[in-house]
């Protein structure tokens, strides 16, 4: 594979493992791979010079950063509903007033947030931006 050999290149004094090797002592290979991404990152980091490793970086970044959120952004959203169905509820039947139509626009709003912070902030959907990065870092090591 080519990154096998860029990874010699890049990192002559280190023994890089074959599929055998992996499978041998996959410890001492996630090793010698977490040594070539840290190098990559080094020599990565002009933003002109690798302007998609960056935008990758900050894609998963936001989407790892999201799902450390999930459970806030949840609990928010569930308030605001819950808010926002007190106060429909209290100006309806208590007040007997008419609910302002923002009100609604609010709810709405935050039974959508709440539909995203669920079906949409998953681990699938932050593994796809963590690969895209790891292949646009990988796919760097052709310019070094």
């Amino acid at each position: 594979m080519r990154w096998h050999r860029k990874l010699r290149e890049l990192l002559p004094d280190v023994s890089v493992p074959s599929v055998e090797g992996e499978l041998a002592d996959p410890t001492q290979a996630d090793d010698v791979y977490e040594a070539f991404g840290t190098l990559l990152k080094e020599k990565t980091r002009d933003r002109t010079k690798f302007s998609l490793v960056f935008e990758e970086n900050c894609n998963y970044g936001f989407r790892r950063n999201l799902w450390g959120m999930k459970s806030l952004g949840i609990t928010s959203a569930i308030i605001g509903v819950v808010g926002i169905v007190v106060v429909i509820l209290l100006n309806t039947q208590v007040r007997q007033a008419t609910t302002p139509p923002v009100a609604y626009v609010a709810g709405s709003f935050n039974a959508l947030l709440l539909i995203v912070w669920t079906a949409v902030v998953t681990p699938t959907w932050v593994k796809t931006a963590a690969d895209a990065y790891a292949v646009r870092l990988l796919a760097s090591s052709d310019h070094l």
